[in-house]
């Protein structure tokens, strides 16, 4: 298998999957954070891809409300007092989400581009009168002279082209057949889709790619490979711990609660692990240390007056507070703590590419379980 190589992928290829966690997706991310492949987005392709997904969502909004607003057609509106209710709950309920879907494509989108540790191409400035050099010849990549439609394509041809400079050869992945046959070359590799890459033999992690790693290039290379199953997992241990309990005693204890206190929980957050201090138990198995971040929720149930009487400092920082049909609110207040220890994760022997996740049973949630890989608490503190 060849060692670490770039990686492009045109704006239709993103189309294709707009929430990006597809299995070929999820296997792009997971070669990137093996460093298998280093992705690489070109500013025109960032810019495409959230102008045409925040637009799909507002005209799928839009789409909601016409539609709904079109039923009117079929019923007589009614009135209150001689005044029309036209209130439409679909229609209101559609815009009661419609910035936080917005948010949270953009969100998807950063992650993503975190997860795969993405390097975003600007548009440098010798970029412009390249482009307009070959918008007037009609030269490569345009299809022909002054064809306004392929000047973002000619942006991401030239970022491709000085790429080249450092680089041997170069993944770019496109839907658009036109645009590709006219950028292939001898270093350029075109496909048309993630799955004709990872059908080719030279690019695709083989079964025996693992079991020729060192133990602690193994332990990295498994981590990022299943990392979300092994966050899930460790996350899970820390829950659990009897130091987290006792985490929410002192919250419990020492918190001036607004009102009646009702209750408290934590969650972890975040969990970071230092691979730099890993250390190999077996030729399977490995101690890790991590630091969790620590999410503690004190809820409690105030009256107007109870509220009323908390500084605006405080009172702009709850988390929640809803009023109840017995007219007290119902508030929590989230708190921050860090904790820090090892965790151990052995994993099967056998081989990792055959390891599949299905539905544990014992689970309430029926969530799905890698039962090949193992992590197990084995201290815990919290952080002064």
């Amino acid at each position: 298998m060849k060692s670490s190589i770039p990686i492009v992928l045109d704006t239709s290829i993103y189309k294709q999957i707009p929430k990006l966690n597809s299995e070929l997706f999820l296997e792009l991310i997971k070669y990137c954070r093996m460093g298998r492949f280093r992705l690489y987005i070109p500013a025109v392709v960032e810019q495409e891809y959230l102008t045409w997904i925040h637009k799909e969502a507002q005209d799928a909004f839009d789409g909601v409300v016409k539609a709904s607003d079109s039923l009117t057609k079929f019923y007589e509106v009614p009135e209150l007092f001689g005044i029309p209710m036209r209130f439409n709950i679909t229609t209101d309920i559609a815009r009661s989400h419609i910035d936080g879907v917005l948010e949270k494509v953009s969100s998807n989108w950063q992650i993503f581009k975190q997860e795969t540790n993405a390097t975003v191409l600007q548009i440098e400035n010798h970029h412009g009168g390249q482009v307009m050099d070959a918008y007037f010849k009609g030269s490569k990549p345009f299809k022909s002279l002054k064809n306004r439609n392929d000047i973002p394509d000619a942006f991401i041809y030239f970022s491709l082209l000085d790429m080249l400079r450092n680089e041997e050869e170069i993944l770019f992945l496109s839907g658009d057949k036109h645009f590709v046959s006219r950028i292939s070359e001898q270093r350029i590799h075109t496909f048309e889709s993630l799955s004709d890459v990872f059908s080719k033999i030279e690019y695709r992690i083989n079964e025996t790619f693992f079991s020729n790693l060192k133990d602690g290039d193994r332990a990295y290379h498994l981590f990022q490979y299943f990392k979300e199953e092994i966050v899930r997992k460790s996350k899970h241990q820390i829950d659990l711990s009897d130091l987290l309990y006792n985490i929410e005693r002192v919250f419990w204890n020492n918190v001036n609660v607004i009102g009646e206190f009702r209750e408290t929980y934590s969650k972890v957050e975040a969990i970071t692990f230092d691979h730099s201090t890993t250390r190999t138990i077996t030729s399977h198995s490995y101690l890790v240390p991590f630091v969790a971040d620590v999410e503690i929720t004190v809820s409690s149930f105030a009256s107007p007056q109870d509220l009323a009487s908390v500084e605006a400092g405080r009172k702009s920082n709850l988390a929640n507070k809803e009023i109840n049909e017995d007219g007290r609110y119902d508030i929590k207040e989230i708190y921050h703590s860090k904790v820090k220890g090892n965790l151990s994760m052995r994993f099967s022997e056998t081989d990792p590419l055959s390891w599949k996740a299905h539905v544990d049973d014992s689970s309430f949630l029926n969530e799905k379980n890698i039962s090949e890989i193992v992590v197990a608490l084995e201290d815990i503190e919290r952080c002064t």
